[in-house]
């Protein structure tokens, strides 16, 4: 059982936080806010989770391209590579998405991403690269 714990301002039940563990990585607080635009309002909005991520993009068109990143919004941001606006993967689009993992703050994201920069990351992004797709990677 969690302990779910009221946020109150003026008397006012603002909604819940409790601990939440994402990817065994991070423990953060949720905070479950009431959506204002609901008639009821006594029901909770979606969560709003803060979530930064680390990504493994794949090119298409050059099988051994894989490019590592972080953002906050995945889909945007593959948008962004698959329509050639970032200078270091417009040459390889398009990209698939292959791999991600999900971080609490920016910082943590960030230094994930130099991680798998550096010779040992590049081992272990190898490594979780050739679980996913089977075979031996470059």
């Amino acid at each position: 059982m969690q302990l779910l714990i009221p946020v109150f301002n003026a008397g006012v039940c603002l909604g819940f936080i409790f601990p939440v563990e994402l990817d065994g990585r991070v423990a953060q607080l949720v905070e479950h806010t009431l959506d204002k635009r609901v008639a009821d309002s006594s029901s909770l909005s979606t969560p709003i989770i803060k979530v930064w991520y680390v990504y493994f993009i794949k090119s298409v068109v050059k099988s051994d391209i894989i490019y590592v990143g972080h953002t906050k919004d995945i889909e945007e941001r593959l948008v962004r590579h698959n329509q050639k606006r970032e200078r270091y993967t417009k040459k390889f689009a398009p990209f698939e998405l292959i791999y991600t993992e999900k971080f609490a703050t920016k910082s943590e994201a960030a230094k994930r991403e130099y991680f798998f920069k550096t010779p040992a990351g590049r081992a272990e992004k190898r490594n979780i690269v050739e679980k996913i797709m089977g075979s031996s990677v470059g």
